[in-house]
């Protein structure tokens, strides 16, 4: 698809900006209507609760509630509205309680729309919903660059934007999988999220920033885009239009860092393990599941970012070139064949893909970690479904914090012996 028509898709920011200039990078995006069902614990309330019981029970006169209970009509409709307007259900009974007296949880459910959206240069779906916002007006300079004016009537703001070529224009929607892991990042295990509509395809601002001599695209709450960042990377190597935009932008302030995202995953893993295996059911056992996937992901990612060689190695499944690195770095016939069977797209083959590039790089690499990330990523992506299954997710779950952990402390090591 030609650049010309590309400029004419709307533009979005899916968080404010700060009031100082930018330079903003075009990524060409798809997006989707999304409807998300949220069941919220809002709590004990002895009236609110009295009232829904009642009218569980058939009676739904609020004058008739109000002689029962003792209270003014009044307040009978305003809590039966309260009712009516949250969506406000008493939560289940505990499986062979037979205390009818016991205090139940008031449940709130809402319905809101967002939007979800996939990355066109690099196909991923990004870890965050946005809400409905206008279009941003961009000012063209050219086919390539644009103007966008923030700030106040007193003080204008023009930030530098860059179109970025897109890479596979196909719009794949979000799979259940994709919208489980978005909705799961919420820490509500309730909500519930379906696609709706057909894709829209727009351009999204992100900002892009010198790190210390190193650029970085920044996503949501200033998190670093490394998928995208080490795109706009490979771009820049070939394309002098775009080095040159990029030779512009200033150093920032403060450092950025790459491992939020990966704290973050880190930290949500974390909170699923407070769960008890024995009080788990088949949710908890998926969150558990996806989750040990997003952390490998993040952690792929930001090996690459902050120790991994930059090389441009292409995948291959020859398996005379994997029995070779296998015996380089001790893999079991068993442990390759099963990432050199994935797709490249899935965990299994962005693990082989940066197996391919440590070790094709000049340089030393983390021969232990790389051992260490193709277990923990063997041991989920396994077709095992026997009932042992979730105690053995708790197992990889525990071996694959302990895994980031060393990664970010080994990164911040050489932070250090860098200053």
């Amino acid at each position: 698809m030609a650049l010309d028509v590309l400029s004419d898709w709307p533009t979005y920011l899916v968080e404010e900006l700060p009031q100082r200039r930018q330079h903003l990078l075009l990524c060409p995006s798809a997006r989707w209507r999304a409807v998300i069902n949220d069941v919220e614990a809002i709590g004990s309330d002895l009236l609110l609760e009295t009232v829904s019981r009642i009218t569980a029970s058939g009676e739904k006169s609020p004058e008739r509630i109000s002689e029962l209970l003792q209270i003014s009509k009044d307040l009978v409709q305003h809590l039966l509205a309260q009712l009516s307007a949250t969506r406000t259900t008493l939560s289940l009974r505990e499986i062979g309680s037979s205390d009818f007296d016991q205090p139940r949880e008031l449940l709130s459910q809402t319905t809101r729309a967002v939007w979800v959206y996939r990355d066109m240069a690099t196909q991923e779906i990004w870890r965050d919903i946005s809400n409905e916002a206008p279009p941003v007006p961009l000012r063209r300079s050219d086919s390539r660059r644009a103007i966008f004016e923030h700030g106040t009537a007193g003080k204008p703001i023009k930030s530098r934007c860059l179109l970025l070529p897109p890479g596979n224009l196909n719009a794949t929607a979000p799979t259940d999988f994709d919208l489980m892991q978005i909705t799961s990042a919420s820490r509500q295990d309730s909500r519930r999220a379906q696609v709706v509509g057909d894709p829209e395809f727009c351009f999204v601002a992100r900002p892009v920033v010198n790190n210390e001599g190193t650029i970085a695209v920044q996503s949501l709450h200033g998190n670093i885009y490394i998928g995208l960042t080490r795109y706009l990377e490979n771009i820049a190597a070939t394309d002098s239009f775009i080095s040159r935009w990029i030779a512009q932008i200033p150093e920032a302030d403060r450092a950025v860092s790459g491992s939020m995202q990966l704290d973050q995953a880190v930290s949500r893993l974390r909170e699923l393990l407070k769960v008890e295996v024995s009080d788990s059911g088949l949710e908890h056992f998926r969150l558990l599941e996806m989750q040990n996937e997003l952390v490998l992901r993040r952690y792929v990612d930001y090996y690459r970012y902050a120790l991994g060689a930059k090389s441009e190695v292409k995948m291959t499944r020859d398996i005379v070139v994997w029995s070779q690195i296998g015996k380089r770095i001790g893999l079991s016939p068993e442990e390759w064949t099963a990432l050199v069977g994935a797709s490249d797209e899935s965990l299994g083959g962005q693990v082989a893909l940066l197996i391919l590039e440590q070790v094709h790089a000049e340089q030393d690499y983390d021969a232990v970690g790389l051992m260490s990330l193709v277990r923990c990523t063997v041991s989920i992506i396994s077709d095992d479904s026997s009932a042992a299954k979730l105690s053995n997710l708790v197992d990889a779950a525990r071996e694959i914090i302990e895994l980031c952990n060393e990664l970010i402390a080994q990164e911040e090591v050489h932070g250090q012996q860098a200053k």
